[in-house]
């Protein structure tokens, strides 16, 4: 056995997961949804990582293991992180503040179906640097996911804002 506290951990952290599951089966329809969206997939992610940790044949799915050791500042280029000046730093620092309060306003002002795409598209073709081919398509899964997973599959309807756009 590799580290039996690990093991120990690892097992408390599933049977706390686990315990949030069942006690939200009991729940009503509509204060189950969170736990079990949460729960469910941080349950399998736990015993997927139990598994890794501890099970012959699974370390292949590990990650790379980085060994700390010497780092030659001058090979780090300028956009290093520790290189950054003060007043970049607290530029990006407001332009994410930004776009978490812009992401805000919108939904409550024009509701999810509105909003989302667009942030979406914005964030990633302006903030992330994605083509608009990616930027779109990436967008399209992601609003699909969403839309498939409350709306159709688990029939919640997303929040339409104060003003909403669409009927």
């Amino acid at each position: 056995m590799k580290n039996k506290g690990l093991l120990i951990f690892e097992c408390f952290l599933l049977a706390v997961a686990i315990f949030f599951v069942v006690e939200a089966l009991g729940y009503n329809k509509r204060a189950r949804l969170v736990p079990i969206l949460v729960g469910v997939p941080t349950a399998l992610l736990i015993a997927f990582q139990i598994a890794i940790d501890h099970v012959p044949g699974f370390e292949r799915f590990a990650p790379a293991q980085v060994k700390p050791g010497f780092v030659d500042r001058d090979k780090l280029g300028k956009k290093s992180a520790a290189v950054l000046p003060e007043n970049e730093v607290r530029r990006r620092e407001l332009t994410a503040l930004g776009w978490v309060l812009g992401l805000g306003i919108a939904l409550t002002l024009f509701g999810f179906y509105i909003v989302l795409p667009l942030f979406l598209i914005g964030f990633l073709r302006f903030l992330a640097g994605l083509d608009w081919t990616r930027a779109l398509l990436s967008t399209a899964v992601a609003i699909g996911i969403l839309y498939g997973a409350f709306v159709w599959f688990l029939r919640v309807d997303l929040y339409p804002g104060l003003f909403p756009l669409i009927g």
